[in-house]
């Protein structure tokens, strides 16, 4: 009987699908609340579905990172790392030799229960709802008897999707503990978010993290954290297939050129052999609309320029896919990271950080370095290999003030002040999220371009006083596609939050997120 009562469900769940995915008759049936699963047979569904998107994801080589942050007034450092989610053994060498790896049996954070068992658990219906405008079934989860399960709420869909969870589970406390430095396991609440990605299938894409305080701790001092994850437009066999494409060498004429000319066009073929890399893994977003914007703030900056040389070739701007403060410079191609866009507050503030590197460029060149001309490296030993301390910043700041005093931006620099101010101010708290060569770089430690007339009327840095910020949370200005890896600006309002400059808020991914031919991720805010 048991048997007849499941596969007579599942017969009603996938009959009902068709309203899911919008392809309902003409006159659908009316519904009613009290039409749901029995809480034994969708503890099989979600059993069935986690061991699908499991094995799923597997196929897949999706890029993330995962940053964890203390609130104001705690001692605690912050924690981050990105890099490839899935282990495997290539994957497994190239982690041990990053600085900052994403920790082992990561994946444990991507569902409530990678092994969920429906004999392990209990699942009792709370209420029906709604996720990215899907229907859904709220039910409650509890794990039998000594069995460490995930204790908390999933959300069920008609064809047997878990569209989000959220709850508590050992295995995740122990994971972030120790990849955070803790001797002593804290507690952890984690929610995840899923979209609809290639082919129809289901992937995490977000994960909102909260450590939950120790009753004789204070309440305010706990940690804030998120997971993201993108790069699910190529499957595994269809990366590596690109991985063993060689680079094809531009076609150069056989003569005609000089062996100054030379030399550039060979620093530009390194360029964009390191670009190619990490484009192709996922590092690197693509060019598309937002490089476009860049190069208009660059353009905008350079037509006041009076170096004494002009800069050739021509300066290049490529957005990186970490929510870490970042700006490297790559020859003539800056690498400015998602997460210096997310907190600035306005365009001025993003030309005071290209600015910045216009005039490193023209005051102090580098060469290329050659551990990444072409060399077979791990895309984050690039990356590393590309990091420079900072040195002779003062000159640098002149000459970015001289930019800037000179631009269309010059009586927009309020606002770019408070954002230094800011970054001087959270930098020892919050290092990995600011590294030292970011605030050495781009600070203003020597305060001059804060002191400069352009600036100092700004209003007097508290991050805590109502109406004003330093800089915007994480994930305010910018959307990121999870398949294709482009960028663009978050149509939607920018609202700062009291407290929350740098700060991390939960993601609560737009509907659009789960559509599967969406050309770009996006929010429409009303202005």
């Amino acid at each position: 009987m048991r048997a007849i009562r499941l596969l007579l469900s599942i017969t009603i769940v996938v009959s009902l699908s068709h309203l899911v995915l919008g392809r309902a008759p003409a006159s659908p049936p009316e519904e009613t609340n009290d039409a749901r699963l029995k809480d034994a047979d969708a503890a099989v569904l979600v059993q069935r579905f986690e061991q699908w998107t499991t094995t799923e994801l597997r196929k897949m080589d999706p890029v993330g990172e995962l940053y964890l942050q203390p609130d104001n007034g705690d001692k605690a450092t912050d924690s981050y790392s990105w890099g490839r989610v899935v282990s495997t053994p290539e994957n497994e060498k190239e982690r041990r030799k990053t600085a900052d790896p994403l920790p082992s049996h990561v994946e444990e954070l991507l569902s409530p229960d990678p092994q969920f068992d429906a004999r392990h658990y209990v699942l009792r219906f709370i209420r029906h709802d709604s996720v990215n405008g899907i229907p859904v079934s709220i039910y409650e989860t509890h794990s039998r008897g000594d069995y460490d399960g995930f204790e908390g709420q999933v959300a069920l869909d008609r064809q047997g999707f878990v569209w989000r969870y959220i709850g508590s589970r050992r295995a995740v406390d122990s994971l972030l503990s120790k990849w955070s430095g803790h001797w002593r396991k804290r507690r952890f609440v984690y929610s995840g978010w899923r979209a609809r990605l290639r082919g129809g299938s289901l992937y995490t894409t977000d994960v909102f993290i909260q450590e939950t305080p120790g009753l004789n701790s204070p309440p305010q001092f706990s940690r804030r954290g998120r997971m993201r994850l993108w790069n699910f437009g190529k499957t595994r066999a269809e990366q590596a297939r690109a991985e063993l494409q060689v680079v094809d060498d531009n076609e150069r004429p056989l003569g005609g050129r000089s062996s100054e000319e030379n030399e550039r066009q060979w620093m530009r073929d390194v360029e964009d052999y390191v670009l190619d890399v990490l484009t192709r893994d996922g590092y690197l977003a693509p060019e598309g609309t937002f490089e476009t914007s860049c190069a208009q703030v660059i353009s905008n900056l350079l037509a006041v320029a009076r170096f004494p040389e002009p800069i050739d070739p021509p300066v290049r701007c490529r957005v990186l896919l970490s929510s870490r403060l970042d700006l490297r410079l790559l020859g003539h191609t800056m690498l400015i990271s998602i997460g210096s866009l997310d907190t600035a507050g306005d365009e001025a503030t993003v030309a005071t950080i290209l600015a910045h590197g216009l005039a490193e460029m023209a005051t102090k060149p580098l060469p290329i370095t050659a551990k990444v001309a072409f060399a077979k490296r791990p895309p984050l030993e690039l990356l590393a290999a590309l990091e420079t301390k900072p040195s002779d910043e003062e000159a640098v700041d002149k000459a970015a003030l001289a930019l800037l005093s000179k631009s269309l931006y010059r009586s927009k620099l309020e606002q770019a002040g408070l954002f230094l101010d800011g970054i001087n101010d959270v930098s020892p708290r919050l290092s990995t999220l600011v590294p030292r060569t970011f605030a050495g770089h781009i600070g203003d430690t020597a305060g001059v371009l804060r002191q400069s007339e352009w600036m100092r009327q700004r209003p007097v840095y508290d991050p805590m006083r109502l109406g004003h910020f330093s800089a915007l949370p994480l994930g305010s200005r910018m959307a990121l596609n999870r398949e294709t890896n482009q960028v663009d600006l978050l149509r939607a309002p920018l609202v700062p939050l009291v407290g929350k400059s740098f700060g991390v808020v939960p993601p609560y991914p737009y509907p659009n997120d789960a559509e599967v031919n969406a050309p770009l991720v996006s929010r429409v805010g009303s202005d």
